[in-house]
């Protein structure tokens, strides 16, 4: 497990098992980090390939790389917004349905309750 940590066994034997616990806290975080860098460029590539199709179309490819700070027209929108817009239009939806099925039902027991 040292060797992994790139601890060299001299420097291992000389180690105190809080030492020990510091070097791997540091490797998870580094590795952790690693992860959420790559997971970021894959994140890119993906935008830039939907990009890419869209210009088939007719949407523009960007001209300048996309950064985290910024979208093409200067304002970032994150992701949960975008979310809850859509759950909102969903919602809104789902209760004009359900009001007409319900006014559907109500006038169906008013003709019921005539016969």
């Amino acid at each position: 497990m040292a060797v992994s940590l790139g601890i060299e066994r001299d420097e291992f034997y000389a180690m105190n098992p809080k030492l020990m616990m510091r070097y791997m806290a540091f490797y998870k975080e580094r590795a952790k980090r690693k992860r959420d860098e790559m997971d970021n460029s894959c994140w890119l590539t993906g935008l830039y390939m939907t990009r890419a199709l869209g210009t088939m179309f007719k949407h523009q490819y960007p001209e300048h790389p996309i950064t985290f700070d910024s979208t093409e027209n200067g304002e970032w929108q994150k992701p949960e917004k975008k979310a809850s817009e859509g759950f909102a239009a969903f919602a809104a939806v789902f209760n004009m349905e359900r009001q007409k099925k319900l006014q559907i039902e109500q006038k169906e027991s008013e003709v019921r309750n005539d016969a």
